[in-house]
């Protein structure tokens, strides 16, 4: 079986990683600390979470689709989830808290899997005024569906109102004319059709308003509060420990980083392939080690005292290439 023969790549990877080491070691110390830091001076803060139950008699947004339907129940879960954030809402937590909703840094809600139940979470600097503010956005939240209700059904009994001032202003017309008699018997008969056609009509429109109010408060108010929040015991913050993963991790990769980019930059000729990169038309006749005599200006007293050395080795190769290279050509030296 033959040799296998070298990863060059690989190992012209590791020599590189080895050469700049120091570039990772700093990134990796570097986003450590910062990890650390960021960790000592962060704030503790605490979420709680209260849950509230949709009605099942809400309908959803498109007409004539029950909450049945999952498609359904997602969109209007997700339309509740934005009115528990709205200004309105937010107004009326503020009122019920006081002075403590400044300590409320973030609010969120969300469905619960795929049920009618709405969480709603609250974060805070303290443990009992993350489960205060929880509590807070629910009960206003319910409130202000119970308000808008209310809202609608003034709108909707001012409009049937207004639309059967004609109506009633006839019936009443007509049973003066009933009452006051002195016509035949023919044109009585009329009226009297008449009023009952006019009488039906604003019974129809009264059902029609019974309905729609019953409709209106089961879209409003059918939220109930299902679950109150209880102050946490911990602490919501990200453990130091994790966070300090969380530094290594990325201080790897930009040390990585690092240490590419500075190759890539970096235009010196340090090892024999940047050389062979940088004039491949030229035969590299020898590689000399560095010495510590050949520094000093003495390479033949190396070559003395140490004839069988790696750099005195190096000096001959380089001698008999010269030769061979002088007995093609004139050699300069510069």
């Amino acid at each position: 079986m033959p040799p296998v023969a070298p990863n060059y790549e690989v190992r012209t990877l590791l020599a590189v990683l080895r050469r700049r080491k120091w570039l990772a070691v700093m990134a990796v110390c570097g986003c450590l600390a910062a990890s650390l830091a960021m960790s000592v001076m962060q704030g503790k803060t605490y979420m709680a979470s209260s849950t509230v139950l949709l009605s099942a008699q809400q309908e959803a947004l498109q007409p004539g689709t029950a909450l049945s339907d999952p498609n359904a129940l997602q969109s209007q879960v997700s339309t509740q989830a934005e009115i528990v954030t709205s200004p309105s809402v937010v107004a009326r937590v503020n009122k019920v808290l006081g002075r403590d909703a400044a300590s409320v840094s973030e609010v969120s809600a969300s469905g619960v899997d795929a049920t009618r139940v709405l969480a709603i979470t609250v974060t805070a600097s303290s443990s009992a005024e993350a489960a205060k503010g929880a509590n807070a956005y629910a009960q206003g939240y319910i409130a202000e569906q119970e308000a808008t209700s209310q809202a609608q059904i003034s709108s909707f009994t001012a409009a049937l109102t207004k639309l059967n001032i004609g109506p009633q202003a006839e019936l009443v017309g007509l049973d003066k004319q009933i009452a006051a008699g002195g016509t035949s018997a023919a044109e009585l008969a009329r009226l009297r059709v008449q009023r009952e056609s006019v009488a039906s009509e604003l019974q129809l429109s009264q059902q029609q308003y019974t309905q729609a109010r019953i409709t209106i408060l089961a879209r409003g108010s059918g939220a109930t509060l299902l679950g109150q929040a209880s102050p946490p015991s911990e602490s919501a913050n990200t453990p130091p420990m994790q966070n300090a993963l969380y530094g290594v991790v990325i201080g790897v990769f930009l040390g990585l980083a690092m240490i590419f980019l500075a190759e890539q930059l970096d235009d010196r000729i340090v090892t024999q392939q940047d050389l062979q990169s940088a004039a491949p038309d030229l035969p590299i006749l020898a590689s000399v080690p560095t010495s510590a005599a050949a520094s000093n200006g003495h390479p033949r007293s190396l070559m003395l005292t140490k004839p069988f050395a790696p750099a005195t080795e190096a000096y001959r190769t380089l001698r008999t290439n010269m030769s061979f290279v002088g007995a093609a050509r004139m050699v300069q030296v510069i």
